[in-house]
């Protein structure tokens, strides 16, 4: 860790002696310094916003365990995404249900519910085999002593040969609020998927298949995540009403964090898989629809 570099130290976890976070990064912050002005005769500045070198610290059970953070911002984070909705699901955990459902890039896939259009992009980044890094501005690991820059950059133009350029089967979402339509066209054009991923401003009761047959997902709103104790009973049976209505010969998967709400779809799930949505314990149900 040479002065020329900024860095910064995060803390986690605490023992008997060491029970506060802000001050055992304080330490170690303090020691990598006084080593830098002993070898050095200066010191790094401190940049807790956007540093060079992140230092992470975690104590359990007295043991300290001292890393440098090769991600930078957290990887969920893609970099295409500047707009979101009020309830934005991340674009890890997204792409983690589009493969939990077992979706194939020969199936079509709809999500009418899309919000910031989430789901469909990362079904598109799939499909298109684009690397999800490819959006960085930059990771941690780049500003390490022995940092590679030429490997580096080989392992990026690999990536971006490897993308196509056609979906092998339409992607769609769609929305009632325009003003979240919106966020997921910005989306896409970001994402260099506007041309291929469709999105378009439609209410849930207008919803219909454009497909015979497909793989319909979606996250629909849950009181926690919106924080909001209205009764959204209606919704979700209208919900299962479009499924069993509009959708034969599709399979549909559904995340919900209430189980009440989910039992309001009133379609029987062939499947329930549990998944984290943050701290919310949620299932991703799937129906096959006949």
């Amino acid at each position: 860790m040479t002065p020329d570099r900024s860095f910064a130290v995060s803390a986690t976890g605490k023992t008997d002696r060491l029970n506060h976070s802000h001050f055992t990064a304080l330490q170690v912050k303090n020691a990598i310094v006084d080593q830098q002005w002993e070898q050095f005769g200066e010191r790094s500045p401190i940049d807790t916003e956007r540093p060079d070198l992140l230092v992470r610290v975690h104590l359990a059970q007295e043991r300290c365990s001292l890393s440098l953070d090769s991600s930078g911002s957290s990887l969920h984070r893609r970099g295409y995404r500047p707009a979101v909705g009020l309830a934005p699901l991340k674009e890890s955990l997204a792409a983690a249900l589009i493969q939990l459902s077992g979706w194939e890039s020969s199936q079509m896939l709809y999500d009418p519910l899309c919000g910031s259009g989430t789901l469909p992009l990362e079904a598109g980044l799939m499909a298109l085999q684009i690397a999800p890094g490819l959006f960085r501005d930059r990771f941690g690991f780049e500003s390490w002593c022995d940092f590679d820059a030429q490997l580096f950059e080989t392992l990026c133009q690999q990536a971006q040969a490897r993308r196509l350029e056609v979906l092998p089967a339409p992607i769609w979402g769609s929305d009632r609020e325009a003003a979240v339509v919106d966020q997921a066209i910005a989306n896409a054009e970001n994402s260099g998927l506007a041309e291929r991923v469709y999105f378009s401003q439609l209410d849930l009761s207008d919803v219909v298949a454009p497909a015979d047959s497909g793989v319909l997902i979606c996250n629909p709103p849950y009181g926690e995540r919106l924080g909001s104790d209205s009764d959204l009973g209606a919704f979700y049976k209208q919900l299962g009403d479009v499924l069993k209505q509009q959708f034969k010969g599709w399979t549909a998967f559904v995340l919900s964090g209430n189980k009440e709400l989910a039992r309001a779809i009133g379609l029987k799930s062939a499947q329930r898989t549990p998944v984290y949505n943050g701290g919310l314990l949620c299932q991703l149900m799937k129906y096959e629809l006949y």
